[in-house]
C-alpha cells in the first residue's frame, strides 16, 4: 500500500490522474466518476489497494493509451508497420506490459480532441455451436448472426476521454520502454498514424449491402448484376491507383494505401484482396467501412447512388443478360401493389376538438344571418351544425397479444400465479420493462434503435398494481442489480444523477398521474424539466447524451454514452385521462409510451411466497453477464451494443407495417389532427423495439429477429396506438366547434404578436363574416379580446 501510495504521489506530479484500483476487476475502487474531469487532491488514497490505474483524456493532459488484448497478438504487426512508417515515432512512445501479456502504448496529444474509447482492430471468430471458447486466455461467446455463430473479438483498442487503465507498478504490469514521467507529445498527423497503423490491421471485412436493384437504363435484365460482374474483373488496385490513391507498403497480403492528396508517412485504408477497408475521414468514402470495388466505383463517381452506377455498368457491357421476366397478369393479386382508398385513410378516431383544429365539413350557423350586424350589449345564439359521423368501434387487445415466447412468458405465468389479483396486462407490461433493462445498452437492432421503453398499465384500485414491480425489484436483487432499479422521479436534474452513477435504470413508478399533474402544472419549471428529459433521454439512447454544466461545483459537462431508462409506470385510468392534455397528446411523451389497460380485476387467489423459477434465474445472470464488447459497462462512456439481425421476411413485414402506418399519418395529417400525427409516428419505432425485445426473450443464444417477431410487433404496436387513440377520445371528449372556430380567431391574432385588424383576423377564421361576428362578440363578452376603431378600420386586441 505504502508503495503504491507513493507511485500515486509521483503520478500526480506528473500531471497523471491516478486512482486505486482492483487489480483483478481491472477497475477502479469506489466512486471514480469525478476524477474524469477532476485530479485527486493529495493525500486522496484511504483505502487498501493492489493496484493503480490511470484516468485518460484531458484530467490527464490529453492522454491517450492504445490497448493490445489478447496477448498482444498485433502488437508485433503494428510494431513493423509504424517502423516502416517512422521508426522515430516508435521509440518516443512509452510501453508497458500487462498481467495477461497485452501492451499498452501511452502518449499524449494537445493539439487534437481526445474522443471516448475506440475500436481500432478485430477479429471475427466462426463456431459450429453457440458454446463458449478460449482464446489466447480470453473466453469468447458466439451469438447466431444470418444463420452462422460468430463472435467478434477486440485485438486493438484505445483508452480516451474518461478511460482507465491499469498500469505499473500494480502486481504483472511492467514498463518495457520510457517512463510516465515523460510521456511524448505526438501531434495531430503522429496520432493519426499510430491509430492508422492499427486500423490497418482490421480483420472483419462486411460491406453494406447495396440496393437490389441493378437493372441499366436500357432496360435489359441481368443474371449477373453489373456491379457483381464489374467486381469480378476489376483490377482493383489498379482502378484505385487510377483514382490518385498510392500503395505505401505490405504486411503479408494486406496491402495499405494512400488517399489522394495525402502526404507524408500517413495511410489511409487497407487492401485485402478484393475488399477496401477505408479508415480515414477524407478519401471520398464513408470511414471505418469496407468496400467492394463497385462500391468504391459507386461513391467515387457516382456521388454514392448505386443504381446509377449500375446502369452505367450495364450501358459499358458490365452484366450478363438473362431470360425476360415473366409477364404479370394483370388479374393476379400482387400485394405489394395494395394501396388505400380514401375511405380507408380516414383517422379511424376524431380528435379534432382536443387538439384545436375542426372538421372542415362542419360549419357554424346563426339564429339570426339575416342580422348584418349584431346590436351592442346583445348576445347572439350559435348553433353547430357537423355532419353525421360514424359510429365509433373502439378496438381492442386481446390477452393473447400480451405474450412473447421465453423469458417473458415464464416470467408473466410466474407473475400470475403468484398475483393475489392476477393481471395479464400488467404482468406483460413489467416483464418487458424489466427484459429491457436486463439488456440496456447490449442488444441493438439495423436501425440504431436500442432496447428502453417506457411501459404505463392503468389499472383501478385495489387490482394488484404493485405486485408485478415487487417481481421485477425482487428478480434485480436476485442477480445484483440493484442498482438499476429505482422509484418515483423527483426532477430531471435527478434522473441524471442517476444515469451518471448507473447509465442503465428501470424507474418504476405508481401513481403516474401525479408526475402528469407536475409536468402540466403552469409554472413549475422542475415538471417541465422532467416530462423533457424523459423525451430527451428516450431518444439519446442511439448515441450519447450530454448532461447540464454544473458551474456552481465548477464541473465540466459530462457525457452518457447510450443512456437507458426504461419506465415502468402505473395509474388509475380516469386519473391518466383526467391529466391528458393537448400539449401532452401532440409533444410525444405519450406516444413514445406502451400503454395497456388492465380490465375488470382478476379473480382473487390466495397466494403463498414461492422461489424464483430456476429458468427465469438462469436467463436474468445470462443477460447479466452478457458483455459483446467485454469491456466494463457500469462505465457511462463504454457501450458497445450488439447488432441484431433482421431476416429478410421480417424486413419485408415492417415495410409493409411503414407503408401502412405512414398511410395513417397522412391521413391525420390533412385532418390537422396533431396527437393522431404524434402517436401513429411513433408505431414502427416501438415496434423495432419490441421486436428487438422478443428476440432476446424467444432465445438468448440465436439472436435474430424472425417473421413472427415482426409480425407480432408491428401488429400490437398499431392495435395499441388504436386502441390509446380510442381511449382519449372517449374519455377526454371533444370542444365544441364554436370553441374550435374561437381557438382560430385567438391564435391567429397571437400569431400577429397580439394585435391585428379585424379582415385578417376573419381570414384565419375559416367561417362566414355573420358567424365570424358572432365569435367575436362572445369573446368580447368574455373579455379575450377588445375591439378598437382607428382610422376606419376595426382592430383587434388581445386582453
Amino acid at each position: 500500500m505504502a508503495d503504491l501510495l507513493a507511485v500515486a504521489e509521483q503520478y500526480r506530479d506528473w500531471a497523471l490522474c491516478a486512482i486505486p484500483a482492483d487489480r483483478n476487476r481491472k477497475m477502479p475502487i469506489g466512486s471514480w466518476k469525478p476524477f474524469q474531469t477532476t485530479m485527486p487532491a493529495k493525500g486522496f488514497w484511504k483505502r487498501v489497494a493492489d493496484a493503480v490505474c490511470v484516468v485518460t483524456g484531458k484530467v490527464s493532459g490529453n492522454l491517450e493509451v492504445i490497448d493490445f488484448d489478447f496477448k498482444a497478438e498485433l502488437f508485433p504487426a503494428w510494431m513493423r508497420l509504424l517502423h516502416q512508417a517512422k521508426q522515430e515515432l516508435f521509440d518516443r512512445l512509452v510501453i508497458e506490459q500487462s498481467q495477461s501479456g497485452g501492451r499498452h502504448v501511452f502518449y499524449r496529444c494537445p493539439g487534437a480532441v481526445i474522443e471516448g474509447n475506440q475500436d481500432l482492430a478485430q477479429r471475427r471468430f466462426t463456431r459450429e455451436s453457440g458454446d463458449a471458447f478460449t482464446y489466447q486466455g480470453k473466453t469468447l461467446t458466439p451469438v447466431k448472426r444470418r444463420g452462422q455463430w460468430i463472435a467478434d473479438a477486440t485485438l486493438i483498442e484505445t483508452r480516451g476521454e474518461g478511460g482507465i487503465i491499469l498500469t505499473a507498478p500494480s502486481p504483472g504490469y511492467v514498463l518495457v520502454q520510457g517512463s510516465f514521467e515523460s510521456i511524448p507529445l505526438v501531434t495531430p498527423e503522429e496520432r493519426d498514424a499510430l491509430l492508422g497503423v492499427a486500423r490497418a490491421l482490421h480483420e472483419i471485412r462486411v460491406e453494406k449491402k447495396p440496393p437490389a436493384s441493378s437493372k441499366p437504363a436500357n432496360g435489359k435484365r441481368h443474371a449477373d448484376r453489373p456491379g457483381d460482374d464489374f467486381n469480378s474483373r476489376c483490377d482493383f488496385l489498379g482502378y484505385l491507383e487510377s483514382k490518385g490513391w498510392e500503395f505505401i507498403t505490405s504486411d503479408g497480403e494486406n496491402k495499405l494505401l494512400r488517399r489522394p492528396g495525402k502526404t507524408g508517412f500517413n495511410w489511409s485504408a487497407s487492401l485485402l484482396g478484393k475488399s477496401l477497408y477505408v479508415f480515414s475521414t477524407n478519401a471520398g468514402l464513408p470511414a471505418n467501412e469496407s468496400f467492394s470495388p463497385f462500391g468504391v466505383y459507386t461513391y467515387l463517381e457516382h456521388d454514392g447512388d448505386f443504381e446509377k452506377a449500375a446502369a452505367e455498368l450495364g450501358r459499358q457491357g458490365f452484366g450478363a443478360p438473362a431470360k425476360p421476366a415473366r409477364k404479370f397478369d394483370q388479374n393476379e393479386h400482387n400485394p405489394r401493389n395494395d394501396e388505400y382508398t380514401e375511405a380507408q385513410l380516414v383517422p379511424e378516431v376524431d380528435l379534432t376538438g382536443i387538439m384545436g383544429k375542426s372538421d372542415s365539413g362542419s360549419h357554424l350557423q346563426r339564429d339570426d344571418l339575416n342580422t348584418a350586424e349584431i346590436p351592442a350589449g346583445e348576445t347572439s345564439t350559435v348553433t353547430i351544425v357537423a355532419p353525421p359521423r360514424p359510429e365509433r368501434r373502439q378496438s381492442t387487445i386481446d390477452d393473447e397479444s400480451y405474450s412473447i415466447p421465453g423469458f417473458i412468458d415464464s416470467l408473466i405465468d410466474y407473475t400470475l400465479d403468484t398475483a393475489p389479483y392476477p393481471s395479464r396486462p400488467l404482468a406483460w407490461a413489467g416483464a418487458v420493462a424489466l427484459l429491457s433493462t436486463l439488456i440496456a445498452r447490449k442488444i441493438k437492432g439495423p436501425t440504431g434503435l436500442l432496447t428502453n421503453v417506457m411501459t404505463l398499465g392503468l389499472a383501478s384500485s385495489g387490482s394488484g398494481k404493485d405486485h408485478p414491480r415487487r417481481i421485477s425489484q425482487r428478480i434485480l436483487h436476485h442477480v445484483g442489480m440493484e442498482d438499476r432499479l429505482q422509484g418515483r422521479i423527483a426532477s430531471g436534474q435527478g434522473l441524471e444523477d442517476l444515469l451518471f452513477a448507473q447509465p442503465a435504470q428501470l424507474c418504476q413508478i405508481d401513481e403516474f398521474d401525479s408526475t402528469l399533474v407536475s409536468i402540466n402544472k403552469p409554472g413549475d419549471p422542475i415538471g417541465a424539466e422532467l416530462g423533457a428529459r424523459l423525451m430527451d433521454l428516450y431518444s439519446a439512447s442511439q448515441g450519447s447524451y450530454c448532461g447540464r454544466v454544473k458551474v456552481r461545483q465548477g464541473e465540466a459537462r459530462a457525457i452518457v454514452r447510450h443512456p437507458h431508462v426504461s419506465l415502468f409506470a402505473t395509474c388509475v385510468p380516469g386519473n391518466f385521462f383526467a391529466n391528458l392534455t393537448p400539449k401532452l397528446l401532440s409533444n410525444g411523451l405519450i406516444a413514445r409510451m406502451i400503454i395497456v389497460e388492465s380490465g375488470e380485476r382478476g379473480q382473487g387467489q390466495s397466494v403463498r411466497t414461492r422461489a424464483l423459477p430456476q429458468n427465469i434465474v438462469d436467463a436474468a445472470e445470462f443477460w447479466r453477464d452478457f458483455n459483446p464488447g467485454g469491456g466494463n459497462l457500469a462505465d457511462v462512456m463504454y457501450a458497445k451494443p450488439l447488432e441484431i439481425d433482421y431476416t429478410a421476411e421480417a424486413d419485408n413485414v415492417f415495410e409493409a407495417a411503414r407503408r401502412k402506418i405512414d398511410a395513417k399519418w397522412d391521413a391525420c395529417h390533412r385532418a390537422q389532427n396533431d396527437a393522431g400525427c404524434s402517436i401513429w409516428a411513433r408505431v414502427i419505432e416501438q415496434a423495432h423495439k419490441l421486436s428487438l425485445i422478443y428476440a432476446c426473450s424467444e432465445d438468448r443464444r440465436n439472436l435474430q429477429v424472425g417473421e413472427e417477431a415482426a409480425i407480432w410487433a408491428t401488429n400490437f404496436a398499431e392495435r395499441q396506438a388504436k386502441w390509446l387513440l380510442d381511449r382519449v377520445a372517449e374519455q377526454v371528449g371533444e370542444e365544441t366547434k364554436f370553441e374550435v372556430a374561437a381557438k382560430r380567431i385567438l391564435d391567429r391574432i397571437r400569431l400577429r404578436g397580439g394585435r391585428t385588424h379585424r379582415s385578417d383576423a376573419l381570414k384565419g377564421s375559416r367561417v362566414l363574416a355573420k358567424e365570424f361576428d358572432a365569435l367575436l362578440h362572445t369573446l368580447e363578452q368574455r373579455g379575450q379580446v377588445k375591439r378598437e376603431l382607428l382610422e376606419g378600420c376595426e382592430w383587434l386586441q388581445l386582453i
